[in-house]
């Protein structure tokens, strides 16, 4: 009878689960077996009741600036506003903590976990062993398959802000979590070593969270099933080696705006869908690789370059060697680039015989140019066409402001 009742509870969405436990007492007791946890604002009825308050623009100060700031009107008001909105931010946070932990402690230690969701944008430096106990109870499970932690504020984003730190002891290799553990999205958080080591993990999704290159190495060598990498905003990431020999799985590799990525090597991989995003050219953030990405079929590059270099100054930093792309990946299939502002296209002539898309079949180019006549930018289509002898498709949109 018992599994019966937890069956029928776990079709339904935790509120409603939530809602028939509570009004009924059998219901109740199949309650804290309840399969999937998500734990953010709107399956907590939090609500803010005044907005975020802006950051204030810093006083400009200097050894000629010794005058102090001066009264803004109306300011007394907009500290009390903030005053007031931190208060309930610090509310809303206990509250968070409270629910959570009522939940979790009216949960049977042998319940099957399968997911658990904790999004939580009031994260305090206090709440971090909370957030460590929830994680740990779920991943003593040895069901647990999906993991997301999402600790994004609202408001204007400070990269300095309190992250929460992974506790990768308890995925280390002989965990329960580490056998089970399939699916992990992490946001605004960050992983130190000891890397855990999750041979079951399919998808990993990290966004904006502190990690080195070599630490994610380290990481990405146990996952030897992984089939997606997200990597978003992940300031502390100065290059990517994807392993062929361990990845063997891995199909789709997503690296966006994550500023400081220099180098990435995804030579003998097994990647067939490429996105970049950055201010990188991509024969130059390639270049490290010992040879081409033959699995790469679909490859899409969101490029910009926001300054202007001089005319004597123009390097590859601003040059996109678009042939460069055929020698990289010979399988090429789909293409899709977006350049934004400074960025200019080149061919290289005359063609050889290694540097022909020889496979590409559809070609979208967007080009977002303003204040620019862009007149000269589009002679390499006429190469580039010829480059590609069995194109299907060509979308071109451009726009000047």
């Amino acid at each position: 009878m018992q599994d019966v009742l937890c069956r029928i509870l776990s079709c339904l969405c935790m509120r409603d689960a939530a809602r028939v436990s509570s009004s009924c007492s059998v219901f109740l007791r199949a309650w804290g077996r309840y399969p999937r946890l998500t734990f953010d604002e709107d399956t907590l009825r939090l609500r803010r009741q005044h907005p975020e308050p802006e950051a204030a623009a810093p006083h400009e100060a200097g050894e000629d600036n010794l005058m102090p700031p001066p009264i803004i009107l109306g300011q007394q008001q907009q500290q009390d506003d903030v005053l007031v909105a931190l208060r309930e931010r610090d509310e809303l946070a206990r509250g968070f903590v409270r629910h959570v932990d009522a939940v979790m402690s009216r949960r049977r230690s042998d319940a099957a976990l399968d997911a658990l969701t904790i999004k939580l944008a009031y994260l305090r430096e206090q709440d971090a062993p909370c957030v460590d106990r929830w994680v740990r109870l779920a991943l003593t499970s040895t069901t647990t398959r999906r993991l997301r932690l999402d600790f994004l504020p609202h408001g204007c984003y400070n990269p300095d802000r309190l992250r929460y730190e992974l506790p990768c002891s308890l995925l280390s290799a002989g965990t329960a979590a580490a056998g089970a553990l399939e699916h992990l999205y992490l946001r605004m958080g960050s992983i130190r070593a000891p890397m855990p080591e999750l041979a079951s993990l399919v998808t990993l999704v990290l966004s904006r969270v502190r990690v080195t290159g070599e630490d994610l190495g380290h990481l990405l060598y146990s996952c030897h099933r992984l089939q997606s990498l997200k990597l978003k905003r992940c300031e502390d990431l100065a290059y990517l080696k994807v392993p062929p020999d361990r990845l063997k799985q891995l199909r789709t590799l997503v690296v966006k705006s994550c500023w400081s990525m220099r180098e990435m090597d995804i030579s003998g991989s097994s990647v067939e869908s490429l996105r970049f995003e950055g201010r990188h050219m991509p024969g130059t953030l390639l270049c490290g690789s010992v040879g081409p990405a033959l699995r790469v079929t679909s490859a899409e590059f969101d490029l910009e370059q926001l300054i202007a270099p001089a005319e004597s100054e123009a390097t590859e930093s601003s040059r996109l060697q678009l042939l460069s792309l055929a020698h990289l990946m010979p399988r090429l299939e789909t293409l899709s680039l977006t350049l934004v502002r400074h960025i200019k296209v080149v061919m290289t002539s005359p063609h050889s015989s290694g540097n022909r898309f020889r496979h590409l079949k559809r070609v979208k180019l967007e080009f977002y140019m303003p204040g620019r006549d862009g007149r000269d930018d589009f002679l390499f289509l006429y190469s580039f066409l010829d480059s590609a002898p069995i194109m299907e498709a060509l979308s071109l949109d451009v726009r000047s402001s």
